[in-house]
């Protein structure tokens, strides 16, 4: 049986023409065909034009007036559709019922939608390639870019072979939920996510692959309220002094400049030697370093101007911090190579804090946003604090305002670098180790049998099931079944 929408599409694509149901006069020697009539009428289920011959003008005219009267009397059409499409309508009438919707306007909807198809074939992986191009035409930064090309390649994965044309709201709106599940996302994370895809989207709409961005009317997640306390990120400074302590010397400097000076950890990668002015106790951020691109000078105290001068490198062209192997971040691109720089060092820090865990409260950026609280309830001024730090006196007011207390920040600001008094107390010989020399092999995994213990130990290592404590060059580590690592078995004392 024909289907409706083609029988519309034949009655749109039909040739129409004046000759229809009026005799026309022929060449034809027979008699029978003297006179010829054009007239419509559906052939198995589909509309077409088809001629009847007369051997006179009347017989003609006679049919002309049959003809007309079907016409007249079906004024809606209904004499060029079959029973079998009568049929249908009624059915299609019935299914569209319950949207109030008729069938005409399903019918337009279905040919707006294949005559889009026609128009734009494109996948989504393939826009998402010219997205990163015009991206690099447009001078974004290796950041942005770098970030965006990771988010474009993660939606790729499940929507990369579909054609961009096809993609609709509620498909978008539950892989930003199933992302949200599955990587425990923040609220502020899915925001972010769903600005990614409305970016991207509107993109596409600009260059005609889509109509309208399907992704729109998708809503953000509530966050918190500016005014509204935060959780608490801020370092005690006891945990500032443990910090310190115990860091490695390549990271010390970088912790330093983050938690008593409140220097973004992006821009405590690009600084230089250079920009440290002990003679005027200033560090020097300037438009290429800032991540505002705007040059401010941050104060230094004396007691961060004293442990610089015993770190301070002489040639003034090295970088403050510098990875292990520096070799890993060259590149000719000079935004690439801050880039790579940048993610050493969060690299190197985690794995710091992660042999500090259930130590201190060290949560994202709790080093800048201490220095920052501190600083405030220091000189209690948010105007003075925004030009120090590189924000706004409204984020300064609303965000860091009166989470601390004057003793505790002159305690923070009393810290000594180069004597912060944070050392472990243990019975073992090495009592200064850095807590970051960790004495596993680096991607050791401890495997267990059935009986509680530890298969394949390392070598030179122990492990006592009923303590859960390790010996021999592990001495002073301990597994934590809560927290699922291994942690030092270390006491504090700050006496």
């Amino acid at each position: 049986m024909a289907n409706l929408t083609e029988a519309v599409q034949s009655v749109l694509t039909m040739r129409y023409t004046q000759n229809h149901l009026i005799p026309i006069r022929t060449k034809s020697q027979l008699k029978r065909q003297a006179w010829k009539v054009l007239y419509r009428e559906v052939s198995e289920g589909v509309p077409t034009i088809k001629a009847r011959w007369f051997s006179n003008q009347e017989e003609a005219e006679a049919f002309c007036k049959v003809k007309r009267e079907e016409v007249r009397l079906a004024g809606d059409g209904s004499a060029y559709l079959s029973k079998e499409l009568k049929l249908e309508a009624i059915a299609v009438s019935k299914l569209l019922e319950p949207t109030g919707k008729s069938i005409t306007e399903a019918v337009q909807y279905f040919l707006k939608e294949t005559d889009l198809l026609k128009r734009s074939s494109m996948t989504v992986k393939e826009v998402a390639q010219l997205f990163i191009k015009k991206l690099e035409a447009t001078g974004q930064g290796y950041a942005y870019r770098h970030g965006f090309a990771g988010f474009l390649n993660r939606f790729c994965e499940d929507f990369g072979e579909t054609k961009i044309a096809l993609l609709k709201e509620n498909q978008i709106e539950r892989w930003l939920y199933s992302k949200r599940d599955e990587r425990k996302q923040s609220p502020v994370t899915f925001n972010n996510n769903r600005n990614n895809v409305l970016i991207f989207l509107n993109f596409a709409v600009t260059k005609k692959y889509i109509t309208e961005n399907p992704a729109k009317d998708i809503e953000k997640i509530a966050t918190r309220k500016r005014g509204q306390e935060r959780p608490d990120r801020l370092l005690t400074p006891e945990d500032m002094r443990l910090i310190i302590a115990n860091a490695p010397e390549r990271l010390k400097t970088a912790i330093v400049l983050m938690g008593l000076c409140g220097i973004r950890l992006a821009e405590v990668t690009r600084l230089k030697w250079s920009n440290i002015m002990l003679r005027d106790n200033t560090i020097s951020i300037t438009e290429q370093i800032s991540k505002t691109k705007s040059s401010r000078s941050v104060p230094l105290t004396d007691l961060v101007c004293k442990y610089l001068a015993t770190v301070e490198e002489k040639d003034l062209r090295k970088y403050i911090y510098e990875p292990k192997n520096p070799e890993e971040v060259r590149s000719d691109d000079p935004e690439r190579e801050d880039f790579n720089r940048e993610q050493k060092l969060k690299q190197e820090l985690r794995t710091y804090k992660l042999r500090l865990k259930g130590l201190v409260n060290w949560k994202a950026n709790s080093p800048r946003v201490s220095a920052i609280s501190y600083t405030l309830e220091n000189i209690g001024n948010a105007f003075e604090t925004a030009n120090q730090m590189g924000n706004s006196p409204g984020i300064i007011g609303s965000n860091y305002k009166n989470l601390t207390n004057k003793r505790q920040a002159a305690k923070w600001f009393a810290i000594d670098p180069t004597d912060p008094k944070g050392a472990y107390v243990t019975s073992v010989k090495n009592q200064g180790k850095a807590l970051s020399e960790s004495p596993f092999p680096e991607g050791w995994v401890p495997q267990w049998t059935r009986s509680g213990d530890i298969k394949k130990l390392p070598r030179g290592i122990t492990y006592n099931p009923e303590s859960m404590e390790f010996g021999g060059k592990a001495k002073g580590w301990r597994w934590c079944p809560e927290e699922k690592d291994i942690l030092p078995s270390l006491k504090l004392n700050f006496g």
